[in-house]
């Protein structure tokens, strides 16, 4: 008897399981760019493009009207990119709406303003493991040392650091970028 209703709940987990992760409704494109910002990603991508366009040996001899021409165009597109695959990566929209959520809350406010600076340092160096998270944290009150720790042990935290914003513009993009690039900025597109 025991062994049947083992074996029945095993079931009827294993059949859950995928229905409720059906169930999953994606975050919104809204949900996504406000996600996205909380994280620092559109400072970061602002940075990049800005290093992007005084670095590249291609670009360094076009004028400034130039350079805001493509990257009007670029910018836009890429971003759309980006939202598209972290929200296709973080799957769920209960876990953007519990990142915000935590994101409004003053340990939140902390957490996520020491990991957006913590990015944009990391820009355009590699990623690295951040030395000042210890005193970061030491920072908090007990208070929101526990809020950090319940965030950081959620199922949402565990989502996002799965999730990826990283995505390559589609071939239709890139073509259409091209020729935008060469009959309204009058220049060339760098491969990207």
């Amino acid at each position: 008897m025991k062994i049947a209703l083992v074996l029945s709940l095993m079931v009827s987990a294993l059949v859950a399981a995928p229905m409720a992760m059906a169930w999953a409704v994606p975050p919104s494109d809204a949900q996504t760019a406000r996600l996205m910002e909380v994280l620092g990603f559109k400072a970061a991508i602002d940075r990049i493009f800005d290093g992007y366009f005084t670095r590249h040996p291609k670009y360094s001899r076009y004028k400034p009207a130039q350079k805001a021409c493509v990257r009007g165009l670029l910018q836009p597109v890429l971003q759309a990119d980006q939202r598209r695959a972290m929200a296709a990566s973080i799957g769920d929209q209960r876990h953007v709406q519990y990142v915000l959520r935590f994101a409004a809350t003053p340990a939140g406010r902390k957490f996520f303003a020491h990991a957006r600076q913590a990015l944009l340092d990391s820009v355009p160096a590699a990623l690295h493991s951040d030395p000042g998270l210890d005193t970061f944290f030491e920072s908090l009150s007990p208070s929101e040392q526990k809020q950090v720790l319940a965030y950081l042990d959620s199922p949402a935290a565990e989502a996002l650091g799965k999730a990826t914003p990283f995505a390559a513009p589609s071939a239709t993009a890139k073509q259409w970028l091209r020729l935008q690039s060469l009959s309204r900025c009058g220049v060339e597109m760098v491969q990207l």
